[in-house]
């Protein structure tokens, strides 16, 4: 998913979306009156996430349509076989007002290393109110040598995260623990950015105290991160670019694949 706004003011904002093949927006309720232009697509579902009802909704190149303020909460969905793009036009009632604010309850996030993950996991619990979960602080077992927690060990310290909040958002790049949560998971996250930038934003990282011990051992480790990142496309691993597109394909719920950072709240 990817949403780009193309004008912004205190009265009205408008926006474009592109969803790929069977990809969804984040729940939501529509806040404002909104008239919609379709720029591509074929079929578009609605759900509603009280009942869990969807309507089917054909569209095609041009569909223009006036919607009111919807205050349940919903989400489109691509049924079609190719990009739906659509154009939206907010009217708001109130100067400069979210109008589509998202509701999220249990999120997941995954994607390489210096993808993300831990800033818009910070970003959705403080929106929302989520606790939040950073694999990395339950995968490795203490100690100056990495190693890998046992995944029952790591598996009981997530059951009990999740006894304890119903309401989450889980972060990490281990797709052996993350396939743990898929059956509670409500939005799933893909950040599929360029090793580039992921290089990029791994190099401008503050300390990350709950992964080192002091900044300095943190840019000890950079070199060694860099090549990890750079692997990322070739591996076969848990952590790999093919064991996240498969836990992202098989997924069934509301999810998105985000191939620039992301816009979500």
């Amino acid at each position: 998913m990817q949403i780009e706004t193309l004008t912004d003011r205190a009265d009205l904002i408008i926006r474009r979306m592109t969803l790929e093949a069977d990809e969804s927006m984040f729940w939501h309720r529509d806040h404002c009156h909104r008239f919609t232009v379709v720029v591509r697509g074929s079929m578009l579902g609605i759900r509603f996430q009280d009942s869990g009802e969807q309507i089917s909704v054909p569209v095609h190149p041009g569909l223009a349509d006036w919607d009111a303020p919807e205050s349940r909460v919903h989400q489109a969905r691509n049924l079609g076989d190719e990009v739906y793009e659509e154009v939206v036009t907010f009217y708001r009632d109130v100067a400069r007002q979210d109008p589509q604010p998202s509701v999220q309850s249990r999120v997941m996030i995954f994607g390489n290393s210096g993808s993300g993950k831990s800033t818009l996991a910070r970003t959705l619990a403080a929106t929302h109110d989520l606790a939040h979960l950073d694999l990395d602080t339950l995968a490795w077992l203490p100690g100056d040598t990495p190693t890998r927690a046992p995944r029952e060990h790591s598996q009981a310290r997530i059951a009990e995260f999740l006894n304890q909040q119903p309401r989450w958002v889980i972060e990490g790049c281990y797709t052996d623990l993350l396939e743990l949560v898929t059956t509670e998971t409500d939005r799933m996250i893909f950040l599929d950015l360029p090793e580039t930038e992921c290089v990029r934003n791994a190099r401008n990282r503050p300390w990350e105290p709950h992964k080192y011990p002091n900044k300095a051992a943190q840019d000890a480790n950079l070199g060694m991160l860099v090549d990890w990142i750079g692997q990322y496309r070739d591996r076969s691993d848990t952590f790999s670019w093919e064991a996240h597109k498969q836990l992202f394909d098989a997924f069934t719920g509301s999810k998105a694949r985000y191939r620039n950072p992301p816009d979500e709240r």
